[in-house]
């Protein structure tokens, strides 16, 4: 279960980053999102705190489903083979590379800490359930 729910936030992560990173068209916002979602994961130190978690998790996975649903509008996945037709990614600016990194790391790091915990990959899975990943369901 752990490594599932592990693989399914890395993938989740990868394709938030692949579509887009901010509603709002700005970089930081994923990063923001992430940031939000840590400090929630941060206050899980066990199975009341995990379950308590839920709600807030739900709500921050909702707000990343429109977040990733906004910029799929923005940056429409490609109908064609033809890489010349592809849309283009704008650049992020350095600044917001550094923002995303460290939001990565930390989200990574608590991820990682509260899959080990007695509900914790359940309080993941509500979040990615939320966020409109399909995820595997564990074992």
């Amino acid at each position: 279960m752990r490594k599932t729910v592990l693989l399914a936030s890395a993938l989740f992560v990868a394709c938030s980053l692949t579509v887009g990173c901010g509603s709002s068209g700005s970089p930081a916002e994923t990063a923001n999102i992430m940031n939000e979602v840590t400090e929630i994961l941060v206050t899980i130190k066990d199975k009341p705190t995990a379950d308590a978690a839920k709600p807030k998790l739900t709500a921050a996975g909702e707000k990343m489903k429109k977040h990733n649903e906004a910029m799929a509008k923005k940056y429409p996945a490609p109908t064609s083979v033809d890489i010349s037709k592809m849309p283009t990614m704008p650049t992020m600016p350095e600044a917001d590379q550094k923002k995303m990194t460290e939001a990565m790391t930390k989200y990574f790091k608590e991820i990682e800490r509260v899959s080990a915990i007695d509900g914790g990959p359940e309080a993941l899975m509500a979040y990615g359930e939320a966020s409109g990943n399909k995820l595997p369901k564990g074992k």
